[in-house]
């Protein structure tokens, strides 16, 4: 017996229905289910990806901070040397053409891809030191480099010294551009507390003034005297640090400390203690305590712990007051009296009349 005629038009209208449905239901998990979605990841990778891959520059001198304006106008200009310290310019940076005309650090960030860091130099000194302290953070993690390795690392990186070995650095880098350097310091002798005894900072001589100039790379500072203009040498930070007429002139404003290396033998974290010399007034006391005695490469002046620290450091040698000023800082000697004298600075551990002694020999 044959089917009804309209039973055979339902049963065929229930199956195209069906293949239809399903039909339908395929196409809409694909262009509207699984296909948007996974264009919609791409789409927000892509978008990401030029956030990310925006080009940033900048212009960095002692504490400021600028964006550089890129030069579409010019067409064609020599590539950026592949070296850390190069002569003021307008340079080609993958396909950005950039103004390095003013002296001083450039920075070239492209995120997630690569950095470009550049040192513009010509006879600017300033312009040297406050570069190499933007390129340097107070750790440890590259104490152990080389120059060669630290100038490699500085083209694309920041560089993580403590304080001897990025006054050490910087003196090599001023030393190859014809500048006279010398690493300087303090010892702390019979105030040690064990863990921040000691410091040391470089000298570099200006032509200019015909003068030593001390900078603390490692605290991105040099100095001046309250009322005054000039720079300090080591010798006239002291006196400065020690009357409380000290002025902190700025290097940099660089990232001050990854101190994430430092741990003592019980696993302490220095963090909160480094962190307090964020403070200029901290950082002027902790000065106070450092420089009670001092030395420049390796020669020590203290007037009173010298068997403490021949102890700790037998390799240093060890001058009088006047023997120290005369041998280091002999161009400051004019109007030298008693209270100029390395050995007072406030401290008072030599009278007058020993002072004036010394003198006549």
């Amino acid at each position: 017996m044959s089917p009804n005629p309209r039973k055979k038009k339902l049963l065929l209208f229930i199956a195209i229905t069906s293949i239809v449905m399903n039909i339908g239901f395929i196409l809409f998990y694909k262009y509207y289910i699984k296909e948007p979605l996974s264009f919609n990841i791409a789409t927000d990778v892509i978008n990401s990806n030029k956030a990310l891959h925006k080009h940033y520059s900048y212009y960095l001198y002692c504490d400021t901070l600028n964006e550089i304006t890129l030069r579409p106008e010019v067409k064609d200009a020599p590539l950026l040397p592949d070296k850390l310290i190069v002569y003021p310019g307008i340079y080609k940076v993958g396909s950005s053409i950039v103004d390095m005309s003013k002296e001083g650090m450039y920075r070239l960030i492209f995120p997630d891809e690569n950095n470009y860091q550049v040192i513009v130099y010509n006879h600017n000194m300033l312009a040297l030191l406050s570069s190499i302290s933007w390129i340097h953070t107070h750790g440890n993690i590259d104490n152990d480099a080389t120059a060669e390795e630290l100038t490699d690392k500085a083209i694309h990186d920041k560089v993580y010294l403590t304080c001897s070995r990025i006054a050490g650095f910087a003196c090599k880098v001023l030393a190859q551009q014809g500048y006279k350097t010398r690493m300087v310091g303090g010892i702390a002798g019979d105030s040690s507390n064990g863990f921040d005894d000691e410091h040391t900072m470089m000298e570099v001589f200006d032509p200019a003034t015909n003068k030593w100039i001390v900078a603390d790379i490692d605290n991105n500072s040099i100095f001046k005297k309250k009322d005054s203009t000039g720079y300090l040498s080591f010798s006239q930070f002291r006196e400065a640090l020690y009357n409380n007429e000290l002025e902190f002139s700025p290097l940099s404003k660089d990232v001050r400390y990854d101190i994430s290396g430092f741990k003592s033998k019980n696993d302490y974290a220095f963090g909160f203690i480094m962190e307090r010399l964020h403070n200029k007034e901290e950082l002027a006391k902790w000065y106070q305590r450092i420089f009670r005695n001092i030395l420049v490469e390796g020669d020590v002046y203290t007037a009173t712990d010298k068997d403490v620290i021949h102890r700790k450091h037998p390799e240093y040698t060890f001058s009088d007051s006047l023997s120290f000023q005369h041998k280091y800082y002999e161009t400051e000697l004019s109007g030298y009296t008693s209270q100029h004298s390395i050995a007072e600075h406030s401290l008072k551990q030599q009278t007058h009349n020993s002072y004036k002694s010394k003198r006549k020999e």
